[in-house]
């Protein structure tokens, strides 16, 4: 038998790419496993990367110290106390501008501030940076 006598077979690309592709997308899918268990791991390492005190990767791995959940659990809970601040600040404004303004009516916080005023002119005076003061009184 010769080779010019042996059959030549030959399959159209069209016909064997979606096979073959059909082959790796399933052996994909049995190496991933459970898919469930799979994105939990994957959460789980997100989650528990190694980030820096912003939450972002370092380019030095030693300031790398904190777990994302951490720093976004300490950022989510500062902002929220800010927040409840800002709120209370804003409720307790006027109480707090009374009670200044009973502060700064004493004599002695009078003479105080006067003093403190006087000293930094006397400094500014000496230096060669300037000092800028304005004092207004509100018009009732």
């Amino acid at each position: 038998m010769t080779n010019d006598s042996m059959m030549n077979i030959s399959l159209d690309e069209k016909l064997v790419t979606p096979i073959i592709e059909a082959k790796i997308r399933a052996a994909i899918v049995r190496e991933l496993g459970d898919p469930t268990a799979l994105m939990e791991q994957a959460i789980g390492l997100a989650l528990h990367k190694k980030v820096g005190r912003d939450g972002k990767i370092c380019q030095y791995s030693s300031d790398n110290k904190y777990d994302l959940l951490e720093v976004l659990t300490i950022t989510a809970i500062q902002k929220a106390a800010k927040e409840a601040i800002e709120v209370w600040l804003e409720g307790a404004k006027d109480k707090m501008i009374k009670h200044i303004l009973a502060e700064m009516v004493k004599p002695t916080r009078q003479k105080s501030v006067a003093k403190a005023m006087v000293d930094a002119m006397e400094t500014s005076f000496a230096s060669k940076w300037h000092f800028k003061i304005d004092v207004s009184v509100p018009e009732k």
